[in-house]
């Protein structure tokens, strides 16, 4: 955690995506998302390996008969390939739940998460396209 406040081979990123899957009832949903956050990597035999922590606000859309909109944020720890989260997931009806989720991929994520409806979850699976983006005067190993 130090490396990531204080080390010299810090970055931030912002990270655009865009997501299709499904909920584990065959519905339908389209998210749009921007993540920011601060990384480095990792000093020693894992040299190359950027972990980070950061934000995630989305908007996602699920189909039933209508397209119901829903907003969500996540807090979200990344370590190379994978990623894990927490946030709140909530609509304009009131709607508001927990929200956990995981990750795998750079570019092109396979993603899970999972929301509670009443005392049912909602599990959602998902593929998402996303464009890492680190701005270059603060990371001298990005370079």
């Amino acid at each position: 955690m130090s490396s990531l406040l204080f080390g010299q081979s810090r970055f931030a990123y912002l990270s655009p995506g865009v997501q299709v899957g499904f909920t584990s009832s065959k519905t339908l949903f389209i998210s749009t998302q921007i993540s920011f956050g601060l990384g480095t990597f990792l000093e020693g035999k894992w040299d190359a390996l950027p972990v980070g922590m950061g934000i995630t606000l989305g908007t996602r859309w699920y189909r039933s008969d209508i397209w119901e909109r829903y907003r969500y944020m996540d807090a979200q720890l990344v370590s190379g390939l994978a990623g894990i989260g927490i946030g709140r997931i909530s609509n304009d009806s009131g709607f508001s739940s927990r929200r956990y989720k995981g990750y795998l991929g750079v570019f092109a994520n396979l993603s899970y998460d999972m929301t509670f409806k009443d005392k049912d979850h909602r599990h959602n699976f998902g593929a998402i396209l996303a464009a890492p983006l680190i701005p270059d005067p603060w990371c001298q190993r990005c370079n």
